[in-house]
């Protein structure tokens, strides 16, 4: 007389349960709460800051009893740009591991648009001759 479920039940319902995951990942694409950003959002997002220069170099000042630095560069980076972290992990689910690979992609767009912009506002000095 069985006892209880056996081993194959368990892998059954495992397989079921993966399958009925699979199926879900559509409603948990990427996106910033429940909106998908544009480039542009991205930007806006990702450059906002939550307190002044002056209050970020308070920070830096500030030292322990023994002298050390009383935060570290990344703390204070997630304090002065709160909005960066999330955005990284909303932006495709990244683990904390793949933080670094999409801040870089998100410098090298930030990169390509700053020299298109450039581009673009020395067009008008070639044409015209100078």
């Amino acid at each position: 007389m069985p006892s209880g479920p056996d081993k194959d039940f368990f892998e059954g319902l495992y397989q079921s349960m993966r399958g009925r995951a699979a199926g879900m990942a559509e409603r948990f694409k990427p996106g910033y709460g429940s909106k998908e950003l544009d480039g542009d959002d991205l930007e806006t997002l990702w450059n906002r800051r939550a307190m002044s220069i002056e209050q970020e170099w308070a920070l830096h000042r500030e030292l322990n009893q023994d002298g050390t630095p009383a935060y570290t560069r990344e703390q204070i980076g997630l304090q002065v740009f709160p909005d960066r972290e999330k955005l990284a992990k909303s932006g495709g689910r990244v683990e904390p591991r793949e933080f670094i690979s999409w801040t870089n992609a998100m410098a090298r767009r930030m990169e390509k648009k700053r020299a298109e912009r450039a581009q673009v506002s020395a067009a008008p000095l070639i044409e015209e001759g100078y």
